[in-house]
């Protein structure tokens, strides 16, 4: 005869006190897993809202910017002309064979800006790299050295009302100095 405490099995075992809340923390547990499938859900969603969103403000930023970088390529591809021009005036054949080479690639540039969508660029831009990639580094490390001394001169400006020989009026810039008519910086003593 068994005379051990052990629950016993079949159709009249007694029921275990823990069941109904060991039954009560699984619907629960998912309940909270569907849930939380149901945030992932929706966080991926507004995840691929603002990507798309942010993609398009790119694509507009980059469309203005292709336009206004155009015109500019254009301008300067016309000024490279003129400097070639006034090379072989000057009996300077191959400098002026060379700054019109380089006016050509420009305008070639600024007539693809013109025509190309963005995507198309980019793609353009990415075989590019993939073909020449020294080049391309090249290219990408010239361009940063020249937004970064673009920026660089920006930062220089005086904010100033210009007066009529271009140059600012007398703005102050604080404590190191300031502006004056001349457009000449004129370092000016503070008593601090």
């Amino acid at each position: 005869m068994n005379t051990s405490n052990s629950p016993t099995t079949g159709a009249g075992a007694a029921k275990n006190p823990a069941d109904p809340v060991l039954g009560e923390a699984r619907r629960a547990a998912g309940d909270v897993a569907a849930e939380a499938k149901t945030l992932a859900k929706d966080a991926q969603a507004k995840m691929a809202e603002l990507a798309d969103d942010a993609t398009q403000q790119a694509r507009s930023f980059a469309e203005t910017n292709k336009s206004r970088i155009a015109e500019q390529a254009a301008a300067f591809s016309g000024a490279l002309g003129k400097a070639a021009a006034e090379l072989e005036q000057s009996d300077q054949g191959t400098m002026a064979r060379y700054a019109r080479d380089v006016a050509h690639g420009i305008d070639d540039m600024s007539t693809a800006l013109r025509e190309r969508g963005v995507d198309e660029l980019m793609q353009t831009v990415q075989d590019f790299a993939r073909r020449q990639p020294a080049a391309f580094l090249g290219a990408a490390a010239l361009a940063g050295f020249a937004a970064g001394r673009f920026a660089k001169a920006s930062a220089r400006r005086p904010a100033g009302p210009q007066t009529g020989d271009g140059t600012a009026g007398d703005t102050d810039f604080g404590a190191a100095g300031s502006w004056r008519g001349t457009g000449h910086y004129a370092q000016t003593e503070r008593g601090h």
